[in-house]
């Protein structure tokens, strides 16, 4: 079956560029599931919030698509929570994995690849918003995240639940899992001595963040804060509320 009917798992503060990218791909995106805006928020950006992520029913599981889509931008803010800690995130990707719904990507159709996409590996859950150019052998795991104006140059892997924000940059290097590459970061390895498949490969630790506007040569361990200025900061591990 073809489920173009979309539900999305969580609000965020844009919704507007999934709704619009969705829409763009073909999909008709009936609703949002929120356990935390559910019986007090009508709709946000004109979709209507249809219940809980908690309770989802047979026939949603049968008719529709699903993809999460309450992400965090260093502000995310839960209206019953509070400040999100990326935990929302985390848990509702355990949850849709495990009821083994339909989770699609949504790329924007103006997505280009250099050498075509038998040189790019895709994994599900996957939101490539406009303008981003991808290179040759490279590697986009489940429930990632990439802004519009990125560019990924090859051999450049990213792990599950990583970001890259507006007009970032990267090539030769690994993302790993929930890293955060902020807006127009360039990655490229010109002082790294680590070497993969002959190349000088630079690696970007579980939970890191690289901040805006940041140069990084070389590597960053996990758990961990790159500042535009080139120094590393503990960023301290994410714990659940």
């Amino acid at each position: 079956m073809d489920k173009k009917n979309l539900i999305f798992v969580g609000v965020r503060s844009m919704m507007h560029p999934l709704i619009k990218t969705a829409k763009l791909c073909g999909f008709n995106v009936i609703g949002i599931l929120d356990q935390y805006y559910y019986g007090n928020t009508d709709q946000v950006d004109g979709v209507p919030i249809i219940g809980s992520e908690l309770e989802i029913n047979d026939e949603w599981k049968e008719t529709c698509s699903f993809f999460v889509s309450s992400f965090w931008d260093g502000r995310q803010f839960n209206p019953k929570l509070g400040l999100d800690n990326e935990q929302v995130r985390k848990d509702r990707i355990d949850l849709v994995e495990s009821l083994n719904l339909n989770l699609i990507n949504i790329i924007h159709p103006d997505t280009s690849y250099t050498w075509g996409t038998e040189s790019v590996e895709l994994g599900h859950g996957i939101f490539i918003s406009g303008a981003v150019h991808i290179a040759h052998d490279v590697k986009i795991g489940n429930h990632v995240l990439i802004d519009w104006g990125s560019m990924i140059y090859s051999h450049s892997y990213i792990e599950t639940n990583a970001s890259l924000g507006i007009g970032s940059r990267i090539g030769c290097c690994t993302i790993k899992e929930n890293a955060r590459i902020g807006p127009h970061a360039i990655l490229i390895p010109l002082r790294e001595k680590n070497m993969l498949n002959g190349h000088a490969h630079q690696i970007v630790g579980k939970n890191s963040v690289v901040w805006v506007n940041s140069h990084l040569y070389n590597s960053v361990p996990d758990d961990s804060v790159y500042t535009m200025h080139g120094k590393i900061l503990s960023r301290g591990k994410i714990k659940n509320k």
